[in-house]
């Protein structure tokens, strides 16, 4: 622990409170005078750490609001993400599971009166072979 900073349970400051300086100076309001702060604002420990009262906004303490780009570009790249992300390696995920199950045949991907014409001719030829074991 840094020596310059005394710990936490002599700062005078309550546990739910940053205890460096540092750390509460960049809080919303830190930069007006004590005369600016909304009444009612109670300073805790040493430091006089600001404790805005309840309903306090950041406006109030001359802040801007904060601003999110949420535009057609922004959009678009999270689309975007999501595609490339999470629908296509399910997409290939689903081939490479049915690739697995079904072989190299692709008959998931064939013509149903093609695949039919193709395993009676593969049948026709294993009866044919058969024949010809038997004689």
């Amino acid at each position: 622990m840094d020596r310059r900073v005394p710990p936490p349970s002599f700062t005078g400051l309550p546990p739910w409170l940053p205890q460096r300086p540092e750390l509460w100076q960049t809080w919303p309001g830190a930069h007006l005078p004590d005369a600016a702060h909304p009444f009612g604002t109670e300073y805790v420990g040493h430091d006089r750490v600001p404790q805005y009262p309840g309903g306090t906004t950041c406006s109030m303490l001359g802040e801007r609001e904060p601003y999110f780009p949420m535009g057609w570009s922004l959009a678009l790249l999270i689309l975007t993400a999501i595609l490339l992300y999470i629908l296509w390696p399910l997409y290939v995920l689903r081939h490479l599971i049915r690739k697995s199950v079904y072989g190299d045949d692709e008959r998931f991907q064939t013509n149903h009166e093609a695949y039919r014409a193709k395993m009676g001719a593969a049948a026709k030829g294993k009866s044919e072979m058969e024949e010809e074991e038997e004689e």
